[in-house]
């Protein structure tokens, strides 16, 4: 599988409710059974110095991942077929970037490999690290064929 995800929230890490949090730290601990992990945090100023320092904190990956409502969805299982194929590919480290209040601009949306959707709905930052993480967990369990995932 990949080797290498990169996570860069926007936002301040210490604000996280403490639910998140635990959600959060839940989630990042089962992750980490399966690959590499750090995050990265970028404080909220405005989406354009944002995106400066997130292109700063993603430079050495091979594909970069951002979050939008507007992005392309897709179901769980495809989600696992998505991150085998860039494994296959040879690409080894992923940046996922969730935006803040704000969201993302839209250079940083153009420079992305791909444009995720987690859902039509706006969910607050908080609430779609967790979901990401969540379904990141959830594909990999998919990929080893371990019974977390039901159909």
């Amino acid at each position: 599988m990949v080797e290498h995800y990169d996570f860069i929230f926007v936002g301040r890490p210490g604000a996280a409710k403490e639910t998140f949090s635990i959600l959060r730290e839940d989630y990042l601990k089962r992750l980490k059974r399966y690959v590499h992990v750090r995050e990265h945090w970028v404080r909220e100023q405005g989406v354009s110095k944002e995106y400066k320092d997130i292109l700063g904190k993603s430079e050495e990956v091979d594909v970069l991942v951002v979050l939008d409502e507007k992005g392309k969805s897709l179901s769980s299982q495809k989600l696992a077929q998505r991150l085998e194929s860039w494994r296959d590919e040879g690409r080894r480290r992923i940046a996922f970037v969730v935006g803040g209040a704000d969201g993302l601009s839209k250079e940083l949306k153009a420079k992305a490999t791909w444009v995720l959707s987690l859902s039509e709905l706006t969910l607050p930052h908080r609430l779609a690290h967790v979901v990401l993480l969540e379904q990141l967990y959830r594909a990999h369990t998919i990929i080893k064929g371990e019974p977390y995932h039901r159909e």
